[in-house]
């Protein structure tokens, strides 16, 4: 239809079209335009004038308060403050017989010097012998106690701690043996208020009077007055009545009664025992006299075991034997009961560490859990006020008590393993001399069997099993110990990795044997029919070249035991044994082994 118009109807026709859709035009064109011209002029202007004024405002408070106070408050508190408490006792508990537990024990005195920030405290008798100290830095370092005359040591962290941890909750600390790094150990800590009376003053006054009043008044009177008492008898009469009645009776009820049933008992039926627990009583609150009394009867710690016994079987399941079980105080205020009484001058309050022996039912029928404690300490009590001649502010109680523990020895085990090892091997030497008295027989079938390699085939066997118990000793003392040793774990994960790389190595060989034996025919039919029980004595000896050695012996001229491989060909598989046992298993295990030993040293 526009075809047919001219130019002009033509144009007025787009000027109608166009007026019909103007609403697209105006839309585009007046939208994009007045957006920029706004948006750049308003935006500089004000961003730079205020900017650059208030920031020079801001130096002069910002230097002056920080200066002073930064410097001034660091240097007193620097060094450690005097510890709470400057007098300790020590008491090792539960040792199991590893090591001298009296060598740690004793009383210890805070001394002025400081290690890495904490106190030290030391014995007055040997200050260079026998202290507690902090090793090392906070927190990583460790509180160390020394033993005296010797350089064992017991050590307890990584720590914190400012002073060593005492009072009635250090007896549930983890310390640590520098010998005996498998177990840990309890040690009780406990403040004493003063001890230096006791012990201190001890040896000088023995020495000087006893010399000067020894020689000159013993002469004189020897010969004067000898002749005149012998010969008349009447003074010998009158005397002797009236001093033996009285002292006759008391002294001999207490040593003759008391210490002969637990001293008898004791070792008698030590070795029935096969449990145990640590305990600690307290006695408190002696008098002069009730110490005095103490020093002067040499049965006095048999007298309290006595009362502790009785008491038990008065409260518990076991009333009406004591045979069941025994005390035993293995020291008092931390000093063995032998030298006990040299020491207890002055001591109004007494700790009894001792240890109670029995089979594991009745262990557990004696526990504070199972008894009436507060019955049991009244008796305790009672037996103690009638013993000092009716004290009547003696106390007695229970401070702890450990878990029942069974007697372990070590040396039992260690026996059971040795002697199983030797009779595997003794086994295999009976096999092998069996084979070399048939293969020396006249009416043997065959006489050049290599019968030895029953016995070569036994030692790998024993090899393997001797590695993988020292292997297992090795890791349970690296998991177990609280040292960083580089040494153990280097022979612990080496142990474990060259025992079980080259054993995984030999069984793979084992299933692949028939590649590496060529073109014998007859060594491929016989590992075909015989492919399991190859592989099983490879699994229980860990090695494949031995095993080849024993399936190709001819021994006892058994099929079993002729595999079809010459000993040329056995000759060119010594790689096997080269490569899968020496290199891989044997040269690693050995170095594994020193290192180990170096650690032990």
């Amino acid at each position: 239809m526009i075809h047919n118009l001219d130019n002009s109807d033509k144009w007025q026709y787009l000027c109608i079209f166009h007026s019909n859709i103007t609403t697209f035009d105006p839309t585009v064109y007046p939208t994009i335009e007045p957006t920029k011209e706004p948006a750049s002029n308003p935006t500089t202007n004000p961003t730079s004038n205020p900017t650059s004024d208030p920031t020079d405002a801001t130096y002069a408070p910002s230097l002056s308060p920080t200066v002073a106070p930064s410097n001034a408050p660091t240097q007193p508190p620097s060094e450690a403050p005097t510890p709470l408490c400057l007098n300790l006792n020590i008491k090792v508990n539960n040792t199991k017989g590893l090591f001298n537990k009296t060598a740690f024990q004793g009383s210890y005195v805070y001394v002025d010097t400081v290690l890495s920030g904490h106190p030290v405290f030391e014995v007055p008798q040997i200050p260079n012998d026998k202290r507690i100290k902090y090793v090392g830095t906070s927190p990583t370092g460790q509180w160390v106690i020394d033993a005296a005359g010797s350089e064992e040591t017991l050590s307890y962290g990584p720590t914190d701690l400012q002073y060593p941890p005492y009072g009635p909750s250090s007896i549930t600390y983890n310390w640590s043996h520098n010998i005996h790094t498998q177990i840990t150990f309890h040690v009780l800590i406990q403040c004493v208020d003063s001890f230096a009376p006791s012990n201190a003053p001890t040896a000088a006054p023995v020495i000087s009077p006893s010399i000067a009043p020894t020689n000159n008044p013993t002469l004189p009177p020897t010969q004067h007055p000898t002749s005149a008492p012998s010969n008349v008898p009447t003074p010998t009469i009158a005397p002797t009545i009236d001093p033996t009645v009285d002292p006759t009776i008391d002294p001999t009820i207490n040593p003759s009664a008391l210490p002969t049933f637990p001293a008898t008992r004791y070792p008698a039926t030590r070795n029935e025992y096969d449990s145990y627990f640590d305990i600690t009583y307290s006695i408190q609150n002696l008098t002069a006299d009730d110490v005095g009394k103490m020093t002067v009867t040499p049965t006095a710690l048999t007298d309290f075991i006595n009362f502790i016994e009785t008491s038990y079987v008065t409260v518990s399941i076991l009333k009406y034997s004591r045979d069941w079980f025994a005390v035993k105080i293995h020291d008092v205020n931390g000093i063995d009961d032998e030298t006990f009484q040299k020491y207890s001058f002055g001591a109004s309050n007494l700790t009894l560490n001792s240890q109670i022996v029995c089979d594991a039912i009745h262990c557990d029928a004696l526990s504070e859990e199972n008894i009436d404690t507060q019955q049991f300490e009244n008796n305790v009590e009672n037996d103690l006020q009638i013993y000092f001649n009716g004290t009547k502010n003696i106390r007695f109680f229970i401070i702890s008590q450990s878990a029942v523990y069974q007697f372990y020895n070590e040396s039992t085990r260690f026996d059971y393993i040795l002697w199983g090892l030797l009779a595997f091997i003794v086994i295999f030497a009976i096999l092998t001399f069996c084979g070399y008295i048939y293969n020396e027989s006249a009416n043997s079938r065959v006489d050049d069997s290599r019968y030895y390699s029953i016995f070569v085939f036994g030692l790998h066997c024993f090899d393997l099993m001797s590695d993988i118990i020292l292997s297992v000793e090795i890791v349970t003392i690296f998991v177990s110990s609280q040292e960083d040793s580089m040494l153990l774990g280097i022979a612990a994960y080496g142990c474990i990795i060259f025992i079980v790389v080259p054993y995984i190595a030999n069984v793979i060989i084992a299933a692949n044997i028939k590649r590496l034996i060529g073109d014998n025919y007859a060594a491929k039919i016989y590992f075909e029919r015989y492919s399991a029980l190859f592989i099983g004595l490879v699994v229980l000896c860990g090695g494949s070249y031995p095993v080849l050695s024993l399936l190709s012996s001819r021994v006892f001229a058994k099929e079993l035991f002729n595999s079809g491989l010459t000993r040329y060909e056995l000759r060119e598989l010594t790689s096997l044994k080269i490569y899968g046992t020496i290199i891989l298993e044997n040269i690693p295990q050995l170095i594994c082994q020193i290192l180990y030993y170096l650690f032990r040293l």
